[in-house]
């Protein structure tokens, strides 16, 4: 929260904002003040402050002496560039408008889109890469804290991770990928053979371990079948 104290003169305060960001104002005045608080783009456009909240109350300011005291808190949910922020004071001693200082709101960082590649039975570690938003002065982090130029997070377990992105002005946004667990390697397979003899001139194999729903089967890597057995197989 931004707080500028006018008992006695006007205070300048200065905020750098991210578009969509929420922030809270404060001004604190003479006992029985009333208030009224103005936002003017740099072309004088008047913002809509319908959807602020404004609170009014009767507090100390920061020296410890009783005030009257206004908050509004605001969504900036407007064009980047820089706004003015003002509050007029009714009091005893008539109308004051106090200039509290302009507010600079910077673009905001697109929600990011991710992609995962999850574990396999080779490699079981997942990935997650930002395909957008790209470009300079964009970092990227999986944990909030450290931040990279890379968009590319590799060997991550099992697990939720939440992908940050955060331009120059420090401005953020983030989204959730989750990289599941690695594939149950299968057993390895016990075979049992019969071999070709004078009356029959072929072999078959068959597989006596491991069984069970969801196995499937396979004599050259590429044809997969739930059977077990293979026949009719030339030597080789």
């Amino acid at each position: 929260m931004i707080a500028a104290n006018v008992a006695a003169q006007e205070s300048y305060v200065i905020d750098i904002v991210c578009r969509g960001a929420e922030r809270t104002y404060r001004i604190d005045g003479e006992p029985g003040s009333t208030w009224i608080w103005k936002i003017e783009a740099a072309d004088g456009t008047v913002i809509d402050l319908t959807n602020a909240k404004i609170r009014d109350f009767e507090d100390f300011d920061i020296n410890g002496d009783p005030s009257s005291s206004s908050e509004i808190t605001i969504t900036w949910d407007v064009t980047h560039g820089t706004y003015n922020l003002s509050v007029e004071q009714t009091s005893t001693h008539g109308c004051v408008d106090h200039e509290l200082g302009e507010i600079e709101v910077v673009p905001a960082v697109e929600v990011p889109v991710l992609a995962a590649t999850q574990p396999t039975c080779e490699i079981q570690t997942g990935t997650i890469e930002v395909t957008s938003p790209l470009g300079a002065g964009l970092t990227y982090s999986i944990d909030g804290t450290t931040f990279q130029t890379g968009t590319t997070f590799a060997n991550l377990v099992p697990g939720v991770y939440t992908v940050t992105v955060k331009n120059t002005d420090g401005c953020t946004n983030t989204a959730d990928e989750t990289i599941d667990p690695a594939p149950v390697v299968p057993e390895v397979s016990v075979l049992a053979a019969t071999q070709p003899d004078c009356d029959i001139p072929t072999g078959t194999i068959e597989v006596t371990s491991p069984l069970g729903t969801g196995l499937t089967y396979s004599i050259d890597g590429t044809s997969f079948q739930t059977g077990t057995t293979f026949a009719n197989l030339v030597p080789g």
